[in-house]
């Protein structure tokens, strides 16, 4: 796979320019919809992702990931995910710092939020023909508005700027190694280990919001299909699609 960048000057959304690249038929796997002012960024659901115009990454990924069965792309959320917090580790490297994927693709510092993913996954028949992975990372930001929930920025621990584009480009070289070595290896099991190890709260007790209600549970996996594994106090093992359960 080789690495296209496409630079917008302003979109209301990365993902959706992405989607009608593939909807015009002028989609190929690799290109990455990148933009310095997002007008209408989407989280998940009908969540907002806030972006401070040329201070943040905010970028679509297009893959064509036929290879990977539809009841296998929970994978590609673990790579990006799991590629994401390798950069941000090498950049916190000299920090008293812990980042942690929290389930399912949401990039913590500590308690708090420094990066998010968006994915929309195209399948026909048994085939995952296109995979739109949008992702927001907070770079040189320092200011966001009460609604953005509890963020971070790496300007915050770094106290200087980075270059928001070699950022970027760090991130997807990573993306594409580990993308490729899934391609040619088929090794979901080393991939799945890796993610669950780098979990927000595993084996942590905590609180968490089912649809009967709060209770307190730990963390202990994720299975093959991306759902979350969570133990209760009795001993009970529970497993949740995302947004059956908040925590």
């Amino acid at each position: 796979m080789d690495i296209n960048i496409i630079n917008i000057i302003e979109a209301d959304s990365t993902n959706s320019h992405a989607i009608g690249l593939i909807e015009n038929g002028k989609a190929n796997e690799g290109d990455v919809v990148v933009t310095s002012c997002q007008k209408q960024g989407k989280g998940q659901g009908e969540n907002h992702w806030e972006s401070e115009p040329n201070k943040n990454i905010t970028a679509t990924l297009i893959l064509e990931p036929t290879f990977i069965h539809p009841s296998q792309q929970f994978v590609l959320t673990q790579l990006i995910s799991l590629s994401i917090k390798r950069i941000l580790d090498k950049y916190l490297s000299n920090y008293n710092t812990n980042t942690s994927v929290k389930w399912p693709n949401d990039i913590y510092i500590g308690d708090k939020k420094i990066a998010g993913i968006l994915f929309q996954n195209f399948v026909v028949g048994e085939t995952l023909t296109y995979s739109v992975i949008g992702f927001g990372v907070n770079i040189n930001q320092t200011k966001f508005s009460v609604k953005a929930g509890n963020p971070i920025a790496l300007i915050e621990l770094l106290k200087d700027d980075v270059n928001v584009n070699d950022i970027l480009k760090e991130v997807l070289e990573d993306f594409k190694n580990s993308y490729e070595s899934i391609r040619e290896y088929q090794d979901y099991n080393n991939v799945n280990e890796e993610y669950i190890d780098n979990l927000f709260l595993r084996g942590a007790w905590h609180k968490f919001k089912d649809i009967n209600g709060s209770f307190t549970g730990k963390i202990s996996g994720v299975d093959e299909f991306g759902r979350l594994e969570v133990i209760t106090r009795s001993g009970n093992s529970r497993v949740y699609l995302f947004k059956e359960i908040t925590f």
